[in-house]
């Protein structure tokens, strides 16, 4: 009779490394996001694109867009990542 194949279960250690790395990721993308929206963060990062020599968009209603991407991923940021998930780094 051969015995039931070993199932890897994740150590609470490993789970919150997992999602340290996740979180790091989610940081990164909307950073990225954020430079790639910003001609000026190109230019100050040394980055060539097709938007160099150009300005940010410094309009009221830019400003708010910005915003409700700020709200969208502050939520996002709770629900996926509660600080008690995380380790302690």
């Amino acid at each position: 009779m051969q015995s039931p194949p070993e199932v890897a279960v994740a150590t609470p250690i490993e789970q919150a490394t997992a999602l340290d790395t996740e979180l790091n990721e989610f940081l990164d993308a909307i950073y990225e996001r954020q430079v790639s929206e910003s001609p000026t963060a190109q230019t100050r990062l040394g980055r060539k694109t097709e938007q160099q020599g150009q300005w940010d968009d410094f309009s009221d209603a830019y400003a708010a867009i910005q915003v409700e991407q700020l709200d969208r991923d502050v939520a996002r940021l709770k629900a996926r990542f509660g600080q008690a998930k995380l380790s302690e780094q």
